[in-house]
């Protein structure tokens, strides 16, 4: 069995998608396999990775093709499914690895007992010559909890392209399908189930974020994100502690913050946006804001206690900015 499985979920990416695959043909160490999951891509991306993995023979992979368009939770659940590695990795197919990534993902999981691997990121943009290092943690080795008490703080983001996971973490987690935001629903749930976590101090990763991306547009999806965060919240309530609850809900309550800003810029139906924005004010506890502000203020926060509070200033504060 190899020790890790690289998923990598294929939808209309042909002018991408060669970069990806030969960053992954290229590593140091071949002890991985690799799992493309032809989500009905339309356009070339399943020919062009088929041409380029079937002129090798040193490492392993599969290509699955999904009953129907599902979307990337879906075609990430597929390939999990199918995969025969200890850890998974998930690559999203527009993006690329270090040609060492899996070396030194090798390397760490036989010197640490974790079930989780993060490692760094570093982001390209395509409409300029930016370049930016997601931050992340010191590397060590902590505790599940822990770990997930730095998420809710905001000391890293909820990216699940950065970490090596066990895949046993998998057995009752599932990305939810047909919603958008699946990192952000999913990683708060694999790290209270895990036991140790390593942050590694290496760039391993590299993330493109493409002009016109999905994060740039109004998306109906997003107030289905509300619904999740509300499911996540109520599971969350029964189970963390009264200090590591008030984390989770700042790490909830940004997530909303988010949502207002992208149904604010993108949103071109003014009463729809209304609706959603009045679908968050529900969700929010004038009291765990106020908690919150005193532990760690920030202007989202304060944006979200003016929507709970006064709402028409509020209103009138987003007629203006748009």
């Amino acid at each position: 069995m190899c020790l890790i499985s690289i998923i990598v979920p294929v939808y209309n990416v042909e002018e991408y998608i060669e970069k990806c695959i030969s960053s992954l043909l290229q590593q140091t160490n071949k002890n991985f396999e690799i799992i493309i999951v032809d989500d009905q891509s339309p356009d070339q991306s399943i020919n062009l990775a088929s041409k380029l993995l079937s002129t090798q023979n040193a490492i392993a992979y599969q290509i699955i093709t999904s009953e129907k368009n599902g979307g990337l939770s879906a075609a990430r659940n597929l390939g999990i499914s199918k995969s025969n590695g200890k850890f998974l990795l998930f690559v999203d197919s527009d993006d690329w690895i270090e040609i060492n990534t899996v070396q030194k993902l090798v390397e760490a999981t036989s010197t640490k007992d974790s079930e989780m691997f993060f490692f760094r990121v570093r982001q390209v943009y395509g409409d300029s010559d930016r370049v930016d290092i997601l931050k992340s943690i010191e590397p060590a080795t902590i505790h599940g909890k822990k770990a997930l008490s730095l998420l809710f703080k905001g000391k890293y983001p909820a990216h699940i392209c950065k970490i090596l996971i066990d895949k046993k973490l998998f057995s009752d987690i599932k990305f939810p399908e047909g919603k958008i935001y699946e990192d952000v629903l999913t990683l708060p749930y694999l790290l209270y189930k895990t036991n140790n976590v390593t942050f590694i101090d290496d760039i391993l990763y590299n993330y493109y974020q493409r002009s016109g991306s999905i994060t740039k547009s109004y998306n109906p999806k997003l107030e289905e994100v509300i619904d999740q965060l509300s499911l996540m919240d109520h599971h969350f309530s029964e189970i963390l502690s009264s200090k590591l609850l008030t984390q989770f809900k700042r790490y909830t309550y940004l997530t909303y913050h988010v949502i207002i800003c992208h149904t604010i810029y993108y949103s071109v139906d003014f009463e729809k946006s209304k609706a959603v924005l009045l679908k968050i004010k529900k969700a929010l506890s004038l009291t765990t804001l106020l908690k919150i502000t005193v532990t760690q203020p920030s202007k989202a926060i304060a944006d979200l206690i003016l929507l709970k509070t006064f709402s028409k200033l509020f209103y009138k504060k987003y007629k203006f900015i748009r």
